[in-house]
């Protein structure tokens, strides 16, 4: 057990040791957000394409936990907030996880407008991560998105960021992404999405993902990414404002992490 421990410590610590900050597009993450292409985006949806954020209609927040790869030191928290106003739609998020001695917290912010077809959205985020015998790793990300409507059934979109890593307030590293993404609304209940992500220095990673919504109160999700082979799934109930999703994801080397979501509109 103690060799195992080291092992994912060690996975874990790459990032701080190559001073570096990976771009955060992780296997689970992908669940929730899918709807960033789709007519309907909910609150996580700005954090796969912050123009999205420009569609939301009512006020919601959700919190998402996960158990990666089943184990219980290793739990990752993910909250999210989404404010529409009459100057454009506010969103804000933060995520925490921790693993024997090494931690990561990260704080986004996002606004995006319509304006006309097209709908622009800006985001900024503050991360931390801290490993014991090392230096922590700080710094300020920005991403800049655009998303717009072909017909009724097409929403295309696209997304670069840039992470500029600061260590001691001294830039060591920048990773830019970019991504771009298209929605087929099949149907009023069916979704189907695919983005191409390319992050700086890692290869190009293609990700399709469906959501679909069946019996009026009951919906699934699910999708594969080709960089790592790995596949997520889920299925959620609704009930007036809140929806609950569970969630699993599997990764072809490390495993499974179960997960659970939950949505409020207020």
């Amino acid at each position: 057990m103690s060799f195992i421990k080291l092992w994912f410590s060690l996975l874990l610590l790459h990032p701080v040791l190559s001073f570096s900050q990976h771009g955060g597009y992780m296997l689970q993450r992908s669940l929730p957000g899918i709807e960033a292409y789709g007519v309907d985006p909910d609150a996580f949806s700005f954090l796969t394409n912050r123009a999205s954020l420009a569609s939301v209609e009512q006020p919601e927040c959700a919190l998402f936990v996960v158990q990666r790869f089943m184990m219980n030191e290793f739990r990752e928290y993910h909250g999210v907030g989404v404010w529409p106003t009459s100057l454009g739609n506010l969103g804000a998020a933060f995520h925490y996880s921790r693993f024997l001695n090494f931690s990561e917290q990260r704080f986004e912010f996002g606004y995006a407008r319509a304006l006309g077809t097209v709908e622009v959205g800006i985001g900024f985020a503050y991360f931390s991560e801290k490993a014991s015998g090392y230096r922590s790793l700080r710094g300020i990300n920005a991403a800049v998105a655009m998303r717009t409507r072909l017909g009724t059934r097409f929403t295309v979109g696209w997304q670069v960021m840039n992470f500029p890593g600061v260590q001691n307030k001294t830039p060591v590293h920048a990773i830019w992404v970019a991504s771009l993404g298209l929605g087929y609304k099949a149907s009023d209940d069916f979704l189907l999405a695919m983005e191409v992500t390319h992050e700086q220095e890692e290869p190009i990673n293609v990700h399709v993902g469906f959501c679909y919504n069946f019996h009026k109160s009951f919906f699934a999700k699910g999708g594969v990414h080709s960089d790592m082979s790995g596949w997520y799934g889920g299925a959620g109930w609704l009930h007036n404002k809140m929806r609950v999703l569970v969630t699993v994801s599997h990764h072809p080397f490390l495993g499974i992490s179960p997960g659970v979501a939950l949505f409020q509109q207020l």
